[in-house]
């Protein structure tokens, strides 16, 4: 998709552009499952600013914090003339071209398909996994200490469109299991569209 327009302004006269760009592809990486539909979640909000020589583009925010030294690009322009400002959205960002000329790219925060979180005690070890993707994925962990045999797991495993209802109230609910390990490294299979939480013991000295 591409923005196009020739326009005068003053130096002390900012002007901003904003593009919203969708596609079914647009949030590759940035929303997992993709959003096959227009809403409000799928649309990447592109921006670019220039305002007293400074070109500045930019993923908005709810506010917009003080620009990073990495989004600002000083321009040189004849505020006497038309110029023609070109944006070049694609799937993973965009391109700001001032008369052909290219001035800054923005590419969008890819959000990991993989999270997970970790809390420790003195007896255990507690981790946190969340697979956003539709297929199961391979993961290794790795401890700084010996554990227990046996991991006990909590898992809650379901379709993005899945819910609870009347008819089926444990359409969404945890699992109870065990896998066995008692190594410092070993490989963990999560499940796709999952929030998995594994509980290890720690050996004792």
């Amino acid at each position: 998709m591409t923005f196009e327009i020739d326009v005068k302004f003053d130096r002390d006269n900012p002007v901003t552009f904003t593009v919203w760009n969708h596609g079914q592809e647009t949030d590759v990486g940035c929303n997992e499952p993709k959003d096959p539909e227009w809403d409000v979640y799928s649309v990447r909000n592109q921006k670019w600013k220039i305002a007293d020589g400074v070109s500045a583009c930019r993923i908005p925010w709810l506010y917009d914090p003080p620009l990073s030294p990495e989004e600002i690009v000083p321009v040189e322009l004849d505020y006497d003339a038309f110029h023609h400002f070109e944006i070049r959205c694609s799937h993973y960002g965009y391109s700001c071209y001032i008369d052909g000329i290219l001035i800054q790219e923005q590419k969008h925060k890819l959000h990991p398909v993989i999270s997970a979180s970790c809390e420790t005690t003195e007896e255990e070890i507690i981790l946190k996994l969340v697979n956003v993707e539709g297929e199961e994925k391979e993961v290794t962990i790795s401890l700084d200490c010996e554990i227990s045999r046996g991991i006990h797991t909590e898992t809650v495993q379901a379709p993005p469109d899945c819910v609870n209802s009347f008819e089926h109230p444990l359409a969404v609910s945890a699992v109870m299991g065990s896998t066995d390990c008692g190594a410092r490294e070993f490989v963990y299979h999560v499940p796709a569209y999952s929030v998995s939480v594994l509980v290890m013991m720690k050996k004792s000295n």
